[in-house]
């Protein structure tokens, strides 16, 4: 079959005026958010544990520092307790404009969410990434690999791994087991979560949310199903003083392993 130079002009044309409408179609801002305003209760102590040292910065910088640094990201919020007075008393200034504290905490990590959202009155279609304080080794890697997913999302997405332990159900009055559980099918939920600006506030600034542990639960209980990303990299949550030091350890080694690749 022959075509025309005009007719496969014309055609050359309209593809790539496809390509450019796809792209603005999935242009996305992403804005970051690290609930912060935690007591750390099971980790004990008079300072909560996002301001606990890790390799002589407070857990919190390492938690922010990675989200700051990423180019997709526009904006990285703090959500603080209205009560805080731990986070003024340390030197934020590196960070620039780019990071900002907003002081929105609530009794649940869900209600501190919801205030953060309406705090910054983000457009609908902005991508909102949530993330925990006490996530300090989450790497460039995991977060390229979540942002690099957001196009195949169309209800958010959330960092994960596979359960490798068998997992039982157990009666909680007797603690008999009741059921060994099928871990082919399941995660551990980690954060970052993502999900449009729009659909979390929603979702968050309706009904009862006090029962809510992650983002996901909440757009599950929607209906809604987000998108596993699996997390090949070490990303533990510091619950205890003892998961300060394996958290030290990951980011040293990572730290170590940087500075010898920089070497090369």
């Amino acid at each position: 079959m022959n075509i025309a130079h005009k007719d496969l002009t014309f055609i050359l044309n309209v593809l790539h005026l496809g390509v450019i409408i796809a792209g603005m179609i999935n242009r996305h801002n992403v804005i970051s958010m690290i609930a912060a305003a935690g007591i750390g209760s099971r980790f004990g102590g008079k300072v909560p544990k996002q301001y606990h040292t890790i390799l002589g910065k407070p857990m919190l910088y390492h938690s922010v520092k990675v989200l700051r640094d990423h180019k997709k990201i526009e904006q990285v919020y703090i959500l603080l307790s209205p009560k805080d007075p731990f986070f003024k008393s340390f030197d934020w200034s590196e960070f620039g404009e780019k990071v900002i504290p907003l002081y929105v905490g609530d009794a649940t990590r869900a209600e501190t969410v919801r205030n953060g959202l309406l705090k910054i009155n983000g457009s609908k279609e902005d991508w909102v990434l949530v993330h925990d304080a006490a996530r300090p080794c989450l790497s460039i890697e995991a977060l390229n690999n979540l942002l690099q997913n957001l196009d195949r999302a169309t209800s958010g997405v959330v960092l994960a791994k596979k359960v490798t332990d068998t997992i039982k159900k157990v009666e909680p009055r007797t603690s008999e087991i009741t059921q060994t559980l099928d871990r082919s099918m399941l995660w551990h939920a980690l954060t970052p979560q993502v999900f449009r600006y729009g659909l979390l506030s929603d979702i968050l600034s309706k009904g009862q949310i006090s029962f809510i542990t992650d983002e996901s639960s909440a757009v599950e209980k929607a209906g809604l199903k987000p998108l596993v990303i699996e997390c090949n990299t070490a990303n533990p949550k510091v619950t205890k003083t003892e998961d300060l030091a394996l958290a030290e350890f990951i980011l040293r080694k990572r730290e170590d392993y940087n500075e010898n690749r920089t070497r090369i």
